[in-house]
């Protein structure tokens, strides 16, 4: 008696598994990018209060900068080991900036070391009257999805702030 496995049977079995990856793996890909998105909103929140401090006090300067990308740069300590030595404050996933202008300050997160071919876009403005709010871009079918998880939690989808960024 030969003992074995048909050739439809290991059909089966690979069909299977084929349409368990195909259902499991876009799964997968949303949760890994929810898990950094929690590190970009701490991170973010973190360079927020050090520009809170840094306004209360210093007040706020014309196109004061976080990063090297301005003559008068943000002395904000986020403790952190990010890597500021250019345009952006760089992270293993995202690139961070923060800049002061006219009564504004903003806290942009960018996804991926630049922006081109990002999935998402965050960022925090908070007026000089105390109000804030915060935008969501999803430049992406999973950057769309970031950006509706975090409507739900009261975050503006697309972009508030009229001037360049």
């Amino acid at each position: 008696m030969k003992k074995g496995f048909t050739l439809i049977e290991l059909l089966v079995v690979v069909l299977i598994i084929g349409i368990l990856s195909a259902v499991a793996l876009p799964q997968y890909t949303i949760a890994v990018e929810k898990a950094r998105l929690s590190e970009a909103l701490i991170m973010m929140s973190n360079i927020e209060k050090g520009l809170e401090v840094y306004v209360m006090t210093n007040g706020i300067e014309d196109n004061d900068f976080l990063g090297n990308n301005a003559t008068a740069t943000l002395d904000i300590d986020i403790g952190s080991s990010l890597d500021c030595s250019g345009d952006y404050c760089l992270s293993k996933y995202f690139g961070y900036n923060a800049q002061c202008t006219f009564g504004l300050c903003y806290v942009q997160v960018h996804e991926g070391k630049s922006r081109n071919g990002e999935k998402y876009f965050l960022m925090t403005q908070r007026y000089s009257n105390g109000s804030s709010v915060h935008v969501c871009n999803g430049r992406s079918e999973i950057g769309n999805k970031i950006c509706k998880n975090l409507q739900a939690q009261g975050w503006e989808i697309g972009q508030v702030y009229n001037g360049s960024l």
